[in-house]
């Protein structure tokens, strides 16, 4: 079955097996149209359609289009489930929390250690969750802040300095946690949700999730489970530039050349080299480790560096013809031959 829904700026067709496709028209506005009274009656379809927006695989929507899709909503008087599932015009002043309740948890029956934990494993979770949303912000953009600790069980508040990516972040990984469906969450805000697992578990108790001390998003209960990731390690080498290296236990934050970012941990004399390299392309060696879901590299601890010297371009290209000159000297029309090594005709 396929389901469509219409609206002035929007449309978006959505259904297993019937794709789907989103596309944003500009203004004049129309008046709004689309199946309201269906859509009315259908809370699973107006569920999917709110898991299809906040999976960036299935759809690829800016702030500008989550924020047209909020306003159909609540044209559409699905006021409350567009206020409990999307804050797209979130402020400064909206608030983040996650409440551990049940079996006597209070704070000076904790330790503290473990609140921390649990703490820096939020901050991660959403972090993480917002750079995969807007690749184009750094780790030291976004602040995500305790508020204040409540004794109420033990009720912990954040506020962020992103919070128009920050609360959609964190209302993405409460959907995964209500419908136990976690393929679409970064390595480290699985990470997170499993440190915050753990204390569920040993304490036997819940963590509920909720925005703006709002209903419940999503209840983190004992008997769920977190799936563990699968990796693969071994020695590999990625080719980049520096753009970050030092602080007490030494890491890099380097540009691999397709412009993708990877925090590294490094030894302190690699550190000392690396620091002399900064915006410079190198190729940088360790021990790698990649997840096998999302075939992604998730850790890199580099033992070797070496720095790619500068070289006008024609020089490169002359070095390269000695090289590998002799293998094409056969090759009188040039053209035709790039041609079908690009068609796959010839290789």
């Amino acid at each position: 079955m396929v389901f469509e829904y219409s609206a002035p700026c929007c449309s978006v067709v959505c259904g297993k097996g019937g794709g789907l496709s989103a596309w944003f028209s500009e203004p004049p506005m129309k008046e709004l149209e689309g199946p309201t009274k269906n859509i009315s009656k259908k809370e699973a379809d107006i569920t999917e359609l709110m898991i299809l927006i906040e999976n960036p695989d299935s759809l690829s929507l800016g702030r500008r289009g989550r924020g047209k899709i909020l306003l159909w909503l609540k044209n559409l008087k699905i006021a409350q489930w567009a206020d409990n599932h999307f804050q797209t015009a979130a402020t400064m002043d909206d608030i983040i929390s996650i409440r551990l309740e049940g079996n006597g948890v209070s704070p000076g029956f904790i330790r503290s250690r473990e609140i921390a934990e649990i703490i820096e494993g939020v901050e991660d979770m959403i972090i993480a969750e917002v750079i995969k949303a807007d690749p184009k912000c750094t780790r030291d953009e976004i602040i995500v802040g305790i508020y204040r600790i409540e004794n109420k069980s033990i009720g912990l508040a954040f506020k962020t300095t992103v919070a128009s990516l920050a609360i959609p972040a964190f209302i993405g990984v409460t959907n995964a946690i209500s419908h136990e469906g976690y393929e679409h969450l970064t390595p480290q805000a699985l990470k997170s949700l499993r440190t915050i697992s753990r204390f569920t578990k040993k304490h036997y108790c819940n963590a509920i999730f909720a925005v703006n001390d709002g209903a419940s998003l999503a209840v983190l209960r004992p008997s769920i489970d977190i799936p563990e990731d699968i990796v693969i390690e071994g020695r590999s080498e990625i080719i980049g530039k520096v753009l970050r290296v030092g602080g007490k236990t030494p890491k890099a934050l380097i540009e691999t050349t397709d412009g993708s970012l990877v925090y590294c941990d490094v030894g302190k004399e690699e550190a000392k080299s690396m620091g002399h390299m900064l915006y410079s392309l190198a190729r940088f060696t360790g021990k790698c480790t990649w997840n096998t879901r999302t075939k992604k590299l998730i850790d890199l601890h580099i033992d070797s560096v070496e720095q790619f010297a500068d070289c006008e371009i024609a020089s490169s290209l002359q070095k390269l013809a000695l090289l590998a000159g002799a293998c094409f000297s056969a090759i009188e029309d040039v053209p035709s031959y790039v041609s079908k090594l690009r068609r796959e005709d010839i290789l």
